[in-house]
């Protein structure tokens, strides 16, 4: 026997809200591909280990899996695989993945894999979990109505964990969804739990609050304010959920690269928002 250590590597990551439409892979999505590409090309293998993410809500840049084949000599064979998958991965998502690739390294033996069926079915699992957006709002078409995403996946001693992150902009779609998950797990053999899903929390056009708090910032910030509907979860939704006749908004600091190894925040933009917040509880007080 030999053992093979597949890793997916700098991808692009990101906040699985905020950025789930922004065309990126998911390194855990794509390292599934190339274990499956592998078996393609004829390699018979079971896994050691697989883990990779970082966060529930994050899409993973980077995954890495234990394999251990029979044949001393299908390391070329499964680099062929891998490679080919790469290529794969840059043609379909090009210039937004300028970065990602696999690396396949020899490892040590481990004393324990999982059996060839538990390897196939975990495979053929994640290869059917989409991970991306599954349709756009149609009334406001830049935000997306229902996604998900591969969050993490571990491995914890003789089974495998995963977290598979669905959003939606409204109730029913996330209950469509999460209809059909039990489904999934019952073709591969594996055990679900469906964790309480955060309330959605839709726009309100006729909102008071909106233009009030508008104002107030181009007062403050010398420009007109940036409106918009984004597609993530937020403590809002258990407001509007006990009482939808709320107005409520969210506000924030401006932030670059959530939930990625890049993420920042401007500090200005704090004091910022604190002067708006402030101002505009001075204003609903009158």
């Amino acid at each position: 026997n030999q053992a093979f250590t597949i890793t997916a590597k700098d991808f692009a990551g990101g906040h699985s809200g905020e950025t789930i439409n922004d065309g990126k892979s998911n390194a855990i999505k794509a390292l599934s591909l190339a274990l499956r590409r592998v078996a393609q090309a004829g390699v018979s293998y079971v896994l050691a280990s697989i883990t990779g993410g970082a966060a529930a809500n994050a899409i993973p840049s980077e995954a890495s899996a234990v394999i251990v084949v029979d044949d001393v000599n299908a390391g070329e064979t499964v680099k062929k695989a891998v490679g080919e998958e790469q290529a794969e991965i840059a043609e379909v998502y090009g210039e937004v993945e300028k970065n990602a690739h696999f690396l396949v390294e020899s490892a040590d033996v481990p004393a324990q894999t999982f059996s060839a069926d538990d390897t196939k079915n975990l495979v053929s699992l994640l290869n059917i979990l989409h991970c991306g957006v599954f349709a756009m709002n149609q009334l406001l078409p830049k935000l997306p109505d229902l996604s998900a995403n591969i969050g993490t996946i571990r491995t914890e001693g003789d089974h495998v964990a995963i977290q598979y992150f669905p959003r939606a902009s409204a109730d029913a779609r996330l209950r469509e969804l999460m209809a059909i998950l039990p489904v999934y797990a019952e073709l591969t053999g594996c055990d679900i739990e469906l964790a309480s899903p955060e309330p959605a929390w839709t726009e309100n056009p006729h909102s008071k609050l909106v233009p009030l708090v508008a104002d107030v910032y181009k007062e403050e910030a010398g420009k007109e304010a940036r409106i918009e509907a984004m597609h993530g979860g937020l403590e809002t939704g258990y407001f509007f959920s006990m009482n939808p006749k709320l107005d409520i908004i969210s506000v924030g600091p401006t932030t670059h690269d959530i939930h990625s190894a890049d993420e920042s925040v401007e500090l200005d933009t704090v004091a910022l928002l604190t002067r708006i917040v402030a101002k505009t509880l001075g204003k609903l007080n009158n």
